[in-house]
């Protein structure tokens, strides 16, 4: 994002928050780009060892924080915002294991 000025980020959201309202082809393309995020992340966390369920509700917090931080960034013209996200995350994420 720095190298473009904090200009780019994730089209699908861009697009989605334009479109989807509008367009129900747009918005389940959307769900689809979004559970596909989801499923990839959750397959991780279930090979780590977090349950089923727990590694869905853990998946959907990532994806939704990466979102998050992602128009944060543009906003605030800063990676910081992605930064401290993925810290937190993976402290999250290693306190499981450790326990």
């Amino acid at each position: 994002m720095r190298k473009s000025g904090f200009r780019d980020g994730c089209p699908i959201t861009t697009v989605l928050l334009e479109l989807a309202p509008k367009n129900r082809g747009v918005a389940e393309a959307g769900r689809k780009a979004y559970a596909s995020r989801i499923d990839v992340i959750k397959s991780k966390l279930i090979t780590d060892g977090f349950s089923p369920i727990r590694a869905e509700r853990i998946a959907i917090l990532c994806v939704a924080t990466l979102q998050g931080v992602l128009i944060q960034a543009r906003v605030e013209r800063s990676g910081t915002p992605i930064e401290t996200a993925a810290d937190e995350l993976a402290k999250l994420l290693e306190a499981k294991s450790m326990a």
